[in-house]
């Protein structure tokens, strides 16, 4: 009788053993699974922010603060825009506020080619493009580019540059291709180059 007991208390011992150690390893699994979760947390916090830098140039004709910018940004609702030292600024938003961002800017530039199209002063007669405003296919009700027409291609340039930088890029390369009604390619622009090289082409074009 006294040996079944010895056995019966050496097994219970033993099972508690195991169990003890199932628990620390249960515990270890756990802690192991709470760092794995927060390193997931910081890595999906990373790909959902989105960080643009915006040079200089398109800051020109302001005179920036980071307070200003501190303000600006409590107002757009980004993450944290920083005054960089040789005057561009940096621009962290979450991937949905700069969804918003380029829909805005998409919106905007949608109007002003509906306007363009609908005015007597151009002889648009059609103005499409694609997604990211690259590339502009116009068509004219007639067989030459005039002055005005001339002018609107430096408007599909700057404003893809401007869009396709505040999508990240530095350099973008813009072809604005003009057709006669009949649809045979009459002219063509093309640039490439940053927000920078723009500003300074116009300027050369203006003086």
């Amino acid at each position: 009788m006294k040996k079944i007991i010895i056995i019966l208390i050496s097994m219970l011992m033993l099972l508690s053993l195991v169990g003890c150690g199932n628990t620390e390893k249960t515990s270890e699994n756990k802690e192991n699974e709470v760092v794995e979760d927060n390193k997931e947390i910081e890595v999906d916090k990373d790909l959902l922010d989105v960080t643009i830098t915006i040079p200089a140039d398109y800051y020109s004709d302001e005179e920036l603060t980071q307070e200003y910018l501190d303000n600006e940004c409590k107002e757009k609702g980004y993450t944290s825009e920083t005054l960089n030292e040789d005057g561009s600024v940096s621009i962290v938003m979450s991937k949905s506020k700069h969804k918003e961002l380029l829909n805005d800017l998409a919106d905007e530039m949608n109007k002003t080619i509906d306007e363009m199209v609908n005015s007597t002063d151009y002889s648009f007669q059609k103005i499409e493009h694609n997604d990211d405003y690259t590339k502009f296919d116009v068509t004219l009700n007639a067989d030459q580019v005039g002055l005005y027409e001339s002018f609107a291609s430096i408007t599909f340039i700057l404003s893809g540059v401007t869009y396709n930088m505040f999508n990240g890029k530095d350099k973008t390369k813009i072809v604005v291709n003009f057709y006669n009604a009949s649809g045979s390619l009459i002219d063509s622009d093309e640039f490439e180059g940053t927000f920078g090289e723009v500003m300074s082409d116009l300027s050369s074009m203006m003086n």
